[in-house]
């Protein structure tokens, strides 16, 4: 499948770069290079003619390991300047159960959103990540989980915004949770 992002840009140039995301039948996403190389320090080396060159196709990028999810979403970024995913806020009265596991799942896809802004080079995207994380946590009242953090930890290096954000959200929330069924407490083991 191919995805195309038109944009009103100054240019009424098609997207002239094709990037390959998945492994199994890969999701071609168009966008225009211009768009790309603006922002992002790693598209400006990938699409370097001495880098371009060794590519069977210069005007492809290989980016097997990213989600089409993450890569829709930043790409959409680019485009619009808006984050296109829904925040959690739950309804009154959700269990503390489904708050947490629906937070964790948007938790999640913003974790894997802000590594992948963090391997471009794009602060940009990794901010507007950021002010997502902190959407999400005023909206659900919610901090993010074990699983998002994993993300996080394992994908940044240490003293990353995102590292210190998950930081002062625990700082800040920490409290004797071990009388529910699921929270903090829950997950620290000892």
């Amino acid at each position: 499948p191919t995805i195309s992002f038109i944009a009103n840009l100054d240019s009424p140039c098609i997207p002239d770069i094709r990037l390959l995301v998945g492994r199994e039948n890969p999701t071609i996403v168009n966008v225009h290079q211009g768009l790309l190389c603006k922002i992002s320090q790693y598209f400006r080396n990938a699409f370097k003619e001495e880098w371009c060159s060794q590519r069977e196709d210069p005007h492809a990028l290989d980016l097997h390991d990213e989600s089409l999810e993450t890569v829709k979403a930043y790409v959409n970024w680019l485009y619009s300047g808006k984050m296109p995913l829904a925040y959690y806020r739950p309804a009154a009265g959700t269990s503390y159960e489904i708050v947490a596991q629906e937070a964790e799942k948007k938790y999640m896809i913003l974790a894997a959103a802000y590594v992948f802004g963090n391997k471009i080079l794009d602060v940009a995207f990794k901010n507007a990540i950021i002010d997502g994380f902190v959407a999400t946590n005023i909206g659900c009242q919610w901090s993010p989980g074990p699983e998002s953090a994993s993300i996080i930890y394992n994908g940044t290096c240490p003293g990353s915004s995102a590292r210190r954000l998950l930081s002062d959200f625990v700082a800040y929330n920490a409290w004797n949770d071990s009388h529910l069924e699921i929270g903090w407490m829950s997950m620290i083991d000892g």
